[in-house]
């Protein structure tokens, strides 16, 4: 048996719950393992209604106000520097990140400051604080300046401990990330889950599993999704998405060990596999 076969998802459809934009790669990923991707955007992003505040935060870095960034996600870098990039800064901003220390959660993140010429980055493959609070352990926390762009849907825990620690932190919504607007399609991807039209589906975030949910309640379908949910195989990217599963009734079958994309996808496949006796 070959390493192929035993991370292939050949002949399963897996659903893909990622914002628009952002499912292309996972699709591509789906694809490469012999499986067929379903695309259906269980939230949307939107960068511009905080502006100011970004633009705050922005020349706070530039101004040498922190000693350490974390970023939580793809979309916290993208849109400093798309906001950066409107008002002719994100030269400088590249260009400070690599004076402070800066911490990404999950190799896609870190790509992304990769991308933006940020070179230096610890990256954690853990989901959530927890993983970030293990790197966190090499530094002296007290009288540290933090910086944290995040999604308003994120919570205060991490900031709170931080805090705890004697962190001084500096938060910012760096985008706002909501249910979507269309719903049609999350709708018919209810229909085709419920037919059994569907093999997996994956989640990359608490927060698209709780707006799926909230979805299926306002058309009296919670229950039904639960039960469908329950008869495919269900992939989290990392320990948070699977406790936001798991507190909706929804038992996960697969989660990485290493927080991204691919490694969620490969132990999917392996879940798949389990049941060939492979």
């Amino acid at each position: 048996m070959t390493s192929e076969d035993t991370c292939s998802l050949r002949g399963k459809v897996v659903a893909i719950t990622r914002p628009e934009g952002q499912a292309k790669e996972t699709a591509e990923l789906i694809e490469r393992l012999g499986g067929t991707p379903y695309i259906v955007p269980m939230i949307e992003i939107s960068f511009q209604r905080n502006r100011q505040k970004i633009l705050d935060f922005i020349h706070g870095i530039t101004s040498g106000d922190f000693d350490l960034l974390i970023f939580l996600s793809v979309n916290g870098v993208r849109s400093l520097f798309s906001t950066a990039q409107e008002v002719g800064l994100a030269s400088n901003l590249s260009e400070e990140m690599t004076r402070v220390q800066v911490i990404a959660i999950g190799t896609r993140t870190l790509q992304e400051l990769r991308d933006q010429g940020v070179e230096k980055a610890v990256v954690s493959n853990r989901q959530g604080s927890e993983g970030l609070l293990e790197i966190l352990e090499e530094f002296r926390l007290d009288g540290l300046r933090v910086g944290i762009p995040r999604s308003s849907r994120a919570d205060e825990a991490l900031k709170e401990e931080l805090e705890a620690r004697g962190a001084f932190v500096r938060e910012v919504i760096a985008y706002e990330s909501t249910i979507p607007s269309d719903k049609s399609r999350v709708t018919r991807f209810l229909v085709d889950l419920s037919r059994g039209d569907i093999d997996a589906v994956t989640f990359t975030s608490a927060s698209i599993a709780r707006n799926l949910f909230t979805i299926a309640q306002e058309d009296g379908s919670a229950q039904t999704l639960r039960e469908s949910l329950g008869n495919t195989r269900v992939a989290a990217i990392g320990p948070m998405t699977r406790k936001a599963l798991e507190s909706l009734g929804v038992e996960v079958d697969a989660i990485p060990e290493r927080h991204s994309i691919e490694a969620m996808l490969v132990a999917l496949a392996e879940n798949f596999n389990l049941d060939r006796g492979e």
